[in-house]
């Protein structure tokens, strides 16, 4: 599903991919854990996700939430515990893969009520680097698309099989196209995205999963 909403902050740092590691029987059965716990986290998302176009709450801890445990313990290393307002009625409906039209005051969690959704729709979908680009998250300044990177790798630097990117000016344009394939997450600004579409040879954003449209008023 597609996502909007407003974000606002400070942020900083550069795109950064996690790998696996370890023996075969080591990657093994960390996968079929994985497997075991993305059929158990769908079933609980189709019995307990709310009716559409409703606000009805199902959880106030993201603990209560049908999602996964690298998820989990990134909220729990940055300190996120119990959800917003916003993110209580928007994440829910996220996770169930709707169309989602979010808006709220500044500081008020907007930017994981879009974020969790993202990377646990990668996760389910079992994406990894060889798969390509799956989410794109459109920002439109620099500082907006910093701060909501700097969330994501908070929240996302336990998914060891997912990458992701800051992708705006002001920095060297070539040495983000040579990272381009190799990125399961965009978080960019349009005058960025549009340069890479028309100029990055082989830029595919056919197989994306999520877009998310963060100040989508000011973007439209």
């Amino acid at each position: 599903g597609r996502g909007s909403g407003r974000g606002g902050g400070r942020g900083g740092g550069r795109g950064r991919g996690n790998l696996r590691t370890g023996g075969p029987g080591g990657r093994g059965a960390t996968r079929r854990r994985e497997e075991a716990e993305v059929k158990d986290l769908e079933a609980r998302i189709e019995a307990e996700m709310p009716e559409a176009g409703t606000q009805d709450v199902i959880a106030h801890d993201f603990a209560d939430l049908p999602i996964s445990g690298y998820t989990l313990a990134g909220l729990a290393k940055a300190k996120f515990k119990r959800m917003t307002q916003i993110q209580r009625v928007a994440i829910p409906h996220g996770l169930a893969g709707r169309d989602v039209l979010g808006a709220a005051k500044t500081g008020s969690g907007k930017t994981l009520a879009f974020l969790i959704p993202v990377v646990e729709a990668l996760y389910r979908a079992r994406w990894s680097r060889e798969d390509g680009l799956g989410a794109i998250v459109i920002s439109p300044t620099r500082e907006l698309a910093l701060q909501i990177f700097e969330v994501l790798r908070a929240v996302a630097g336990s998914h060891f099989g997912l990458t992701a990117g800051f992708v705006t000016g002001g920095k060297p344009f070539q040495e983000e196209q040579y990272a381009m394939s190799k990125l399961n997450i965009i978080v960019c600004t349009p005058g960025r995205l549009l340069q890479h579409m028309e100029q990055t040879p082989g830029f595919d954003a056919s197989l994306v999963k999520v877009l998310v449209l963060d100040e989508a008023d000011r973007l439209l």
